[in-house]
């Protein structure tokens, strides 16, 4: 009797715990649907593309949260590629792996498609 498919049901497992840790913070959802309205080669300009429209933060804490915390996470995943200069992030080689549930979200409720930045909010 073969255990391959212990193998494959844990690589999905983790593919979908990927996805749905690089989507459990309000900035990495952001930066994600940021990209999603880009082509697929274009960079967006960092912090802005990881920002609500009403972020009334510290603009440097948040800077320090992206370097430190949510970039590194959605990098190691392969979801994003970033640089610090120009601060800039692009598509990663799998950057449709959680695009693709992001839409999929967002499209399954209503009430995220009728309020810009509700579906990015925490809480």
């Amino acid at each position: 009797m073969s255990l391959d498919w212990v193998g494959r049901e844990t690589d999905r497992t983790d593919r979908w715990d990927r996805v749905f840790e690089g989507l459990a913070a309000s900035p990495r959802r952001h930066l994600i649907a940021s990209l999603t309205r880009t082509e697929p080669d274009a960079a967006v300009p960092l912090p802005d593309a990881a920002q609500p429209p009403d972020f009334a933060g510290d603009e440097d804490s948040f800077r320090i949260a992206l370097e430190h915390r949510h970039l590194p996470k959605l990098t190691d995943a392969r979801y994003i590629e970033w640089e610090r200069e120009p601060f800039q992030t692009w598509r990663g080689p799998r950057f449709g792996e959680i695009a693709s549930v992001l839409d999929a979200l967002i499209e399954g409720d209503v009430d995220m498609q009728t309020q810009a930045s509700s579906p990015f909010e925490e809480g």
